[in-house]
């Protein structure tokens, strides 16, 4: 039995899409269905060699997310550099990984973007 997709525990950590890992498993699966009863080793080395880095990357780059100026940073450097918008794209749908120069227009941006600060809330009741 080899796994894909959902079953094979496989979501896009930045986005929480699964389509194009479902997919892309599947095929990795049906090339080591051929190699018989070496399939499941084939296919587990074939999940880590296409998935672990994606992945480690995606995962990192969500955590970073949860932090309103680091997403304000890359929405800013997104939108300012074709090159960081297809990096995000990729990543986000497909197999990519967070290239050393989209990261350093990121924090490039982040120096710069601040983010507003909340009005002060007033003391009195009403």
């Amino acid at each position: 039995m080899l796994l894909v997709g959902d079953a094979a525990a496989l979501v896009n950590p930045l986005t929480g899409e699964g389509i194009f890992d479902a997919l892309a498993s599947g095929v990795l699966a049906g090339r080591a269905a051929l190699l018989g009863a070496g399939a499941g080793a084939a296919h587990r080395a074939a999940m880590r060699r296409t998935f672990e880095r994606h992945h480690s990357h995606g995962a990192l780059l969500a955590r970073m997310l949860r932090r309103p100026r680091f997403l304000d940073a890359a929405v800013h450097s997104a939108a300012r550099s074709q090159s960081v918008f297809d990096a995000a794209v990729d990543l986000g749908l497909g197999r990519g990984t967070a290239p050393f120069h989209a990261l350093a227009r990121v924090a490039l941006s982040y120096a710069t973007v601040r983010r507003p600060r909340a009005e002060p809330r007033s003391c009195t009741r009403q």
